[in-house]
């Protein structure tokens, strides 16, 4: 059961590279590279905080596309996702919801394509080496059909969440005006609300952090999710805001970004030293709160929360 007296804190990493085609294994062992870093130099910069991470590794249509199975990406780096496990650390499930129209991949809303992919992907997961219970769909996509598929396939916690977060384009689709900024257990009905009593899912969603910034270009400040490559001097304003508002804080890590690959460089500074600021900021702010942190994983939010309930 959580304590009002701790900060929980989620480091998650999605492993996910935005190109898939003629060089999307070498752009894959780039993103490895940047896990590495994590597990090496950011872990042992708070190893005395007890840090620990949630890995969540992508399969879905597109890496099937590109390698001929949706769990190739789990296989390829296997000795590594087996080590941290190993070590504590969180392996969970990344799947991006898109199919191929023509030469065009084009996000997938409809009820049962999603649900075909979601089952079909999802029963070629290794299992049997990793236990997954956790998920996160790539790009803050959701759909009813969506969260209760994963729900009956026995996902327990999904961390996609955006609150407050709206996009409905070529691009991207998804509504998290409604979502609460604590963890809850969406309707069936609407993933974005929690459900009632015999009308909700026994699914957790885990939700973003929402930090109040202002990138250089921005009109007027504007949420975002808590991704620890943003300029340190961008967010460290809004950070005690957004702890104090709830005990569990979400952040992510994109592995990429820690070798410098990031086209916004007006709101992001790319390396690990920013990551390791932003940390150390955090956990900076939770002592300014009077809490005390504790890192822990996507599973472990899951579990507090069901005995919590009880």
């Amino acid at each position: 059961m959580p304590s009002l007296d701790f900060q929980y804190i989620a480091i998650t990493s999605d492993f996910c590279s935005g190109v898939l085609g003629s060089r999307a294994q070498e752009n894959y062992d780039i993103v490895y590279e940047g896990v590495q870093i994590i597990d090496g130099e950011i872990r042992k910069a708070f190893s005395r905080d007890g840090i620990r991470f949630t890995f969540f590794i992508r399969a879905d249509n597109q890496v099937k596309y590109t390698f001929d199975r949706f769990n190739a990406l789990f296989y390829r780096y296997r000795p590594f996702w087996l080590k941290v496990q190993q070590g504590g650390d969180e392996i969970g499930w990344h799947p991006h919801l898109y199919r191929l129209r023509g030469n065009l991949w084009t996000p997938q809303i409809d009820g049962p394509g999603v649900e075909w992919q979601l089952k079909n992907c999802f029963v070629e997961l290794p299992m049997d080496e990793f236990s997954i219970s956790s998920a996160r769909i790539g790009e803050g996509m959701m759909t009813n059909y969506a969260i209760n598929t994963l729900d009956r396939i026995g996902i327990k916690t999904d961390s996609t969440a955006l609150p407050g977060r709206i996009r409905n384009d070529a691009e991207r689709r998804f509504n998290w005006l409604k979502a609460p900024i604590n963890p809850y257990h969406p309707s069936r009905f609407d993933y974005a609300s929690p459900g009632m009593p015999g009308g909700n899912l026994t699914l957790l969603e885990v939700p973003f952090t929402m930090v109040t910034t202002m990138a250089p270009y921005d009109k007027e400040p504007l949420k975002r999710y808590l991704d620890l490559s943003i300029d340190p001097h961008l967010l460290a304003p809004g950070l005690k805001e957004a702890l104090r508002s709830s005990l569990f804080t979400v952040a992510v890590i994109h592995p990429s970004f820690l070798l410098g690959e990031t086209g916004d460089h007006e709101l992001l500074s790319p390396g690990p030293d920013t990551v390791k600021q932003n940390i150390a900021n955090i956990l900076a702010a939770i002592g300014m709160i009077n809490r005390k942190p504790k890192f822990v994983r996507i599973r472990d939010i899951y579990n507090m929360h069901e005995e919590k309930q009880r």
